[in-house]
């Protein structure tokens, strides 16, 4: 799994491809036409602007196209977001699944070195990071390639000159990324390491209720979830 784990996740795509194909597809088509809609206003208003009783009808026309337009898109973007977070869901529900029959099937000495609350950290957050990719992940990164070609195009219309200013800030962002983004998977391996660490703590005081209640510990209890509670907020808020 280590070393091939996106082909291993590939497969579960695969069995809701129909889904996920089709939820692009409304993607595309979706921030195309939101995109293209203040195009027909902008004509409107031009044509509302000149006066006349054509021009009215004209711009009105144009006023109708848009609202069309933007309904029609508006229309696109929630079929594309049942689609493919149902699809993410569907496959948060696949890897869950497997991933407790993989347990149920390892040996009893393997559980003796493993804490049962970073077991269920890799059953439930692990897990629903890997829904939260496939999901509003890829409706993000999809939504951006679609978007920002289309919103140069309609930029370079207006203005060459003002898109290639725009473009700088970006070249700037982009480079601000890529330097962030080791940084950023360190951070996030902390916080699921964190959030081993707070269920692990909550197993073993219900596990041990008994036991804390005979020895009067609670507040001890009490403290020592306080600690890794804290630890995960800091490592969570960096």
């Amino acid at each position: 799994m280590s070393r091939h784990p996106y082909r291993r996740l590939w497969g579960y795509f695969l069995r809701y491809r129909g889904a996920l194909g089709a939820g692009l597809g409304f993607l595309v088509a979706g921030r195309l036409l939101l995109t293209w809609a203040p195009e027909h206003l902008k004509r409107g208003l031009s044509r509302l602007g000149q006066g006349g009783s054509e021009a009215v009808r004209e711009g009105m026309q144009q006023a109708y196209l848009f609202l069309g337009v933007t309904v029609v898109g508006c229309v696109c973007v929630w079929a594309m977001r049942r689609l493919i977070v149902g699809a993410s869901r569907r496959v948060e529900r696949d890897l869950k699944r497997d991933v407790f029959e993989h347990l149920e099937r390892l040996p009893i000495a393997w559980f003796d070195r493993m804490r049962t609350g970073d077991l269920i950290s890799r059953l439930t957050s692990d897990v629903e990071a890997v829904r939260f990719s496939l999901g509003p992940g890829l409706m993000y990164v999809m939504s951006t390639i679609v978007t920002f070609p289309t919103a140069l195009a309609l930029m370079a219309r207006v203005s060459l000159q003002l898109m290639l200013v725009t473009l700088i800030p970006l070249l700037g962002i982009l480079v601000f990324v890529k330097k962030l983004s080791p940084a950023v998977f360190v951070r996030t391996r902390g916080v699921q390491d964190r959030t081993g660490d707070l269920s692990a703590r909550a197993q073993e005081s219900f596990a041990g209720a008994r036991v804390v209640r005979a020895y009067a510990t609670e507040q001890g209890e009490v403290e020592a979830f306080r600690a890794a509670n804290r630890s995960l907020l800091t490592e969570t808020r960096g």
